[in-house]
């Protein structure tokens, strides 16, 4: 035992442990076998217990775990008080060990099992569940009083969750040690294996339930930190989710960091009881201090390895680094370390010399977010550094001021002459950055990238490393953190998971089927036209729709983004090898020539229309886009429910598809809306038994009635210059050399209002934008977890032109016009956006939605240019129907991608009723 193991306030309160117990019911689960369909409530597939550790996680023993048949499970919870319970399937992602030592001949997983007896099983589907708190400290300095343990056994037939206190009565294996904690004084009946242990003077898990004693009462348990001893990946990680230790433990501390955020609930949280209990870790930080400091150290990359965590341990005052048994792995780890090193005077000097290591520290890989979360744990410290003396304020500033040359393209100089309001080195993000959590009008130019030195710029970096290729946001393979360079269209930035697109045949012609000219589609492609820097262009310092106000190059601007990490023709992968001779190209910012126009694909059109007198009925009419931009109409229908329409359309989709799939190179699928069915999900429908549209191929939303949006100029979608269906006819061609798109002089929303117009040439500056220079996630409705309106119009319209709106909670109806908010975004001008479906879960106050804001962020900033963000969603929705837990984030996410340049065809005048 050490001065700095706080015991907290002594028995804290009756509503403070009655809320503790809560907390943990909530987060215990039950395991049985698999496919037990309805009957989990039958005692004879009941194998143990288990509990929530992070989102889609659940911690037991390996002998509970694989008990079952071939590592999988059924994992059953509680899904809220009241609300019942729900079966979800699971699989052992990982056992220590993974075979018991004296197998018995019955099989299934039976047998002695060896310390520590831990497994991981990740749900096989998302869902929406409380976690559980692990102690970062630990438990072998937890050596005497009394814990609490919950788990579910059989009481007369029944399956019950029981739970209560053991008294602590030493270990097995020594103190150093500490694999196993003997515990006494209560009976562990049958069952509660794998269930938590709890430190109810801190109010958090430090074991998990291991065995019961065959003599009397009592039993073992092994301590959370065993899980240390994981399997370390045997090459580099590349994204966080390749080290499950660390995927799990991140996904951990963000989890309960944005739980306390959620001010919307009324339930108490793990803080919030820890709070009551008067628990103070290393004696210095409040419980919310320290989980806000978790939650940041979890934003970041983890430690490059284990001996780098050391000697980073080392370099603090008193070496703290030789107390920690196992050896840490993560960052929270090295955090726990600091608490048994505290003094009466608490760890504080500790804990801020430690995370300004951490700032300093090499980085295995970076996300887009790795800069702005750097930013939030200098300025955790910078708060937390209030409470020291002036002499180390000023040492930690000058620490911080050290590091930032590496980190700002250019040097300081050249960040000086940057937007106010941005993180070093990014996009343009207003208050909050990439993460998108800003509003309309909070600034951020959208132009910076990742310049020299930046995430995937292999630049020199704080304490002489070097920035390796940014990968692996947001769960999706190769994802690269960078932005192309200003001015071209990205060539070779597609995840190595993607092959590269072959030659497309054309379709047949048949002489009997209709035909329309539209633009033609390169797989979703934008043009590849260069940039246009007329005088007004957005791109014009003179412009007022550039965002902000000066040329991309001119001076003043921030500098252009690196170019990305190209991949090697041979393999796939990031060419990032610096050989004798050759340009380092993740370095490069020499502009590279636009590519020409690549082998032009088909896809399908799927053109809906509500009848206004059957508001539960639709028309539809399906459609092939050829290459040449040539409509071929396939088949429709009139007067089909609305709730029925995947059954009649799965036989003309599946022929749609044949006509345009080649092997290994699925056709998209463009499904073109009524603005009131934009939230329809066409990406879920099955034509393949099994197997969703959206997790086969791309698919994306077009609005296909622009012309009755709310609050649309009655006279047309594009004023009364133009004819239907022809966006430029009157106005001039936006991409066309012989005329300027944007007036002389003036503001464009000046006049008599935002005309139709305007609003077109808006739509395709924006679209440009984003497709040549790069975007940002704006999450518009959900500020830390409470539900806001979507601004208005006029609020959109402010937003910069790299900014891609999402929306978190689209179906919430929190708000009366909810129902309006996905035509708002399109009104705004936008022809890219994001949003996620809810599907049921615990009520919206208590779900947790930082993780989605933080992936999106990064997955619409790491993808450079929006062309690859209909295949980088298809293989989201993949994952997510694969079970990849990474990707649970994008459950139910859907892809409005709406361009500017191919009109749908007939506007106005589809399927028109008699």
């Amino acid at each position: 035992m050490t001065l700095g193991h706080d015991r907290g306030a002594p028995g804290g309160s009756d509503g403070a442990r009655r809320a503790l117990r809560e907390l943990v019911v909530a987060a215990t689960v039950r395991i049985h076998r698999p496919g037990v369909g309805y009957a989990w409530e039958e005692p004879g597939t009941f194998l143990g217990s288990g509990f929530f550790v992070a989102p889609n996680w659940v911690l037991t023993c390996a002998h509970v775990a694989l008990s079952g048949e071939g590592g999988e499970v059924t994992v059953v919870h509680e899904t809220g008080p009241g609300r019942g319970s729900a079966a979800v399937p699971g699989r052992v992602a990982a056992a220590l060990p993974e075979r018991p030592a004296h197998p018995d001949p019955r099989g299934a997983g039976r047998g002695t099992w060896p310390a520590p007896d831990l497994a991981l099983v990740q749900l096989g589907e998302p869902v929406d569940h409380a976690c559980a708190y692990l102690s970062e400290r630990p438990a072998a300095y937890y050596g005497e009083g009394t814990v609490l343990y919950a788990g579910w056994t059989v009481v007369d037939g029944r399956l019950e969750l029981l739970d209560g206190p053991l008294s602590v009565q030493g270990t097995l294996g020594g103190w150093s040690a500490g694999v196993q904690m003997r515990l006494g004084h209560n009976d562990l009946p049958r069952g509660v294996s794998g269930g938590p242990v709890i430190d109810p003077a801190h109010g958090e898990v430090i074991g998990v339930l291991k065995s019961r004693s065959d003599r009397g009462t009592g039993g073992t348990s092994t301590g959370i930190e065993q899980l240390r001893t994981l399997p370390v990946p045997p090459v580099p990680a590349r994204a966080e989710h390749d080290d499950l230790y660390q995927a799990v433990f991140h996904a951990h501390d963000r989890y309960h960091r944005d739980r306390q955020r959620a001010t919307e609930s009324t339930s108490p949280t793990w803080v919030d009881v820890q709070t009551r209990l008067g628990a103070r870790p290393g004696r210095t930080l409040s419980p919310d201090e320290r989980i806000h400091l978790l939650g940041r150290l979890a934003d970041l990359p983890p430690p490059a390895s284990t001996p780098a965590l050391l000697e980073l341990l080392k370099s603090l005052p008193d070496d703290p680094s030789d107390m920690a048994r196992p050896a840490p792995r993560g960052w929270r780890d090295g955090l726990g370390v600091l608490y048994e090193c505290a003094r009466q005077d608490g760890a504080l000097e500790l804990i801020l010399r430690y995370a300004m290591g951490v700032l300093a520290a090499a980085r295995p890989f970076t996300t887009p977010g790795t800069r702005e979360a750097e930013q939030a744990l200098w300025e955790w410290v910078r708060q937390a550094a209030q409470r020291v003396g002036p002499r180390l304020r000023a040492e930690l500033t000058r620490q911080w001021m050290a590091l930032l040359p590496g980190r700002r393209p250019g040097g300081p100089a050249a960040h000086n002459g940057g937007p106010a309001g941005t993180v070093p080195g990014r996009p343009g993000t207003g208050a909050t950055g990439a993460t998108g959590t800003g509003r309309a009008g909070t600034g951020g130019a959208g132009t910076g990238g990742a310049g020299a030195g930046g995430p995937g710029a292999g630049g020199p970096l704080p304490g002489g490393r070097t920035a390796p290729e940014t990968s692996g946001a947001s769960g999706v393979p190769g994802t690269s953190g960078t932005l192309p360079v200003t001015g071209t269209p990205p060539t070779a930035t597609v995840p190595p998971s993607v092959p590269t697109p072959p030659p497309t045949p054309s379709v047949p012609s048949t002489s009997s089927a209709p035909t329309t000219p539209i633009a033609p589609t390169a797989s979703l492609a934008p043009p590849a036209a260069p940039p246009d820097t007329s005088p007004n262009s957005p791109n014009s310092p003179n412009s007022p729709n550039s965002p902000n106000g000066a040329h991309p190059h001119g001076p003043g601007a921030p500098s252009p983004p690196a170019a990305p990490d190209l991949p090697d023709p041979a393999t796939g992968l990031p060419d990032h090898a610096a050989a004798a001779g050759r340009v380092d190209r993740a370095r490069a910012r020499v502009p590279r020539p636009a590519p020409t126009a690549g082998p032009l694909r088909p896809s399908v059109l799927l053109e809906l229309v509500l009848r206004g007198w059957e508001p539960d009925r639709c028309d539809w009419r399906l459609s092939v886009i050829r290459p040449d931009g040539e409509v071929l109409g396939l088949d429709e229908a009139e007067r089909v429910p609305l709730a029925e329409l995947p059954g009649p359309l799965a036989a003309p989709l599946a022929e749609a598809f044949r006509l345009c799939d080649e092997p290994g190179r699925p056709a998209a699928l463009q499904a073109a809306l009524p603005h009131a069915l934009l939230g329809l999900d066409v990406d879920a429908w099955e034509v393949v038994p099994g197997v969703p549209l959206g997790a086969q191929r791309p698919v994306v939303v077009r609005c296909a009635d622009r012309d009755q949006l709310p609050g649309t100029d009655a006279c047309g979608p594009y004023g009364d210059t133009g004819a239907p269906g022809d966006p430029y006819a009157g106005n001039g061609d936006p991409y066309a050399g012989n005329g300027d798109p944007y007036p002389a002089a003036g503001d464009p929303y000046a006049g008599d209002g935002f005309s139709a117009a305007q609003e077109h040439r808006e739509r395709a500056a924006r679209w440009r934008w984003v497709h040549q220079q790069g975007a940002r996630a704006e999450v518009l409705d959900c500020k830390d977890g409470v539900p806001m309106p979507v601004p208005l119009v006029d609020e959109l319209r402010e937003l910069p032109h790299a900014a891609v709106p999402v929306l978190c909670r689209y179906g919430d109806h929190r708000f009366e016009d909810d129902s309006v908010a996905l035509a708002r975004v399109v009104h705004g001008g936008f022809g890219v956006a994001l949003w996620r479906r809810r599907r049921g879960g615990r009520a919206a106050a208590e779900a947790v939605c930082g993780e989605f804001h933080r992936r999106a962020g990064d997955t619409v900033a790491g993808a450079g240019s929006a062309e690859r963000l209909p295949e980088l969603v298809r293989v989201l929705r993949a994952g997510v129907r694969a079970g990849r837990a990474e990707t649970y984030w994008a459950d139910g996410i859907a892809l409005f991608y709406d361009d500017p340049h191919q009109p749908l065809p007939g506007t106005g005048d589809l399927l028109e009723a008699p």
